[in-house]
């Protein structure tokens, strides 16, 4: 894998099958994380090594940022957690212009759930209609021990305390400031849920959603860094309990590590899911399958079928060439 630490890296694409590919899966280190050392025990990074091998129709990404604490509980003038979540949609855009209509499949670790959640609803919100196709087009989220307080934002704070305890300082300061700092997160934690209903009303473009959580103790803190119910999405979300600490329930050392097993047994469900979809889809379009439905770029020659087309209306691709052309060098 290349030496880059930040950004939208490419771990994995099919070769020479690029034609095959039917989903992009990406992961989002938390704090104090990175885009490689998050997901690597040994010399194992599973998203590069185990992941593929499993999942064989998918591009594989992992998205790096400078994950400090006050991303998330400090002053609105530090870099936060919306400057992170900017820089992974466009990030996005800019790495799927000529298939924008290919479903996304998000992994998130604690609060790399936050910057996804983020990322979602700004790319939602924008008059930009292929921004919004990030949006559109998620078709599962996988948050391992991301925590969901809602609208409480002491609840917030608490979160932040152990997770800077964690970090191993106990500035007061600091502490203050996360009381009084938890306002971006508590947004995200009303929005994102309300987007997720709104999703679930249009049955194509309803999210698939679990919720793991950490069985095991942080010694450092003398208990759960995130507990099942700070874990817990509101909503009515799978919940799945994983066999380890808040570090460790990221990390597989082989495709028979039981972390490994519980959660790319949800992300093969998923994947079959899309496939599904596509062969009967494929199936009922037959021979009418209008020139506007066939791919372009890296899914020339491949029908893929409106998953997320707002509205029931088909997936032009069409349009994926001018809308190379209107981004062209943004970031």
């Amino acid at each position: 894998m290349a030496s880059q630490s930040t950004g939208l890296i490419r771990l994995a694409c099919p070769e020479p099958d690029k034609n095959k590919v039917i989903v992009d899966i990406v992961f989002i280190h938390g704090l104090g994380g990175d885009s490689k050392r998050t997901w690597t025990v040994g010399d194992c990074c599973w998203p590069l090594d185990l992941l593929p091998k499993d999942i064989t129709k998918a591009r594989v990404f992992s998205f790096g940022y400078p994950a400090n604490i006050t991303s998330f509980w400090g002053p609105p003038s530090k870099t936060d957690i919306g400057d992170h979540a900017d820089s992974l949609r466009w990030a996005l855009l800019d790495e799927r212009l000529d298939c924008s209509n290919r479903p996304i499949i998000f992994v998130a670790h604690s609060l790399g759930g936050l910057v996804c959640a983020e990322a979602i609803l700004r790319a939602k919100q924008t008059a930009d209609g292929d921004m919004a196709t990030i949006a559109d087009t998620t078709h599962g989220i996988a948050f391992l021990g991301t925590p969901h307080r809602g609208s409480n934002e002491a609840k917030w704070a608490e979160v932040g305390r152990k997770i800077y305890a964690l970090m191993g300082d106990t500035n007061n300061t600091l502490l203050k400031e996360m009381s009084q700092g938890s306002g971006r997160l508590v947004k995200i934690g009303h929005d994102f849920p309300f987007w997720l209903r709104q999703q679930s009303e249009q049955a194509r473009q309803k999210v698939s959603v679990v919720c793991f959580f950490e069985a095991l103790d942080t010694k450092a803190i003398g208990g759960r860094v995130v507990t099942k119910e700070e874990a817990t999405l509101e909503g009515g979300y799978e919940t799945i309990e994983i066999e380890e600490n808040h570090e460790g329930m990221c990390k597989c050392k082989d495709r028979n590590d039981p972390v490994y097993k519980v959660i790319i047994g949800v992300l093969r469900i998923w994947v079959k899911n899309l496939e599904e979809i596509i062969m009967r889809e494929s199936s009922q379009a037959g021979q009418n399958i209008s020139n506007s439905t066939w791919t372009g770029g890296i899914n020339n020659g491949q029908y893929i079928p409106q998953l997320n087309g707002a509205k029931g209306m088909p997936i032009n691709f069409t349009n994926n060439n001018a809308a190379a052309e209107r981004h062209g060098g943004r970031r």
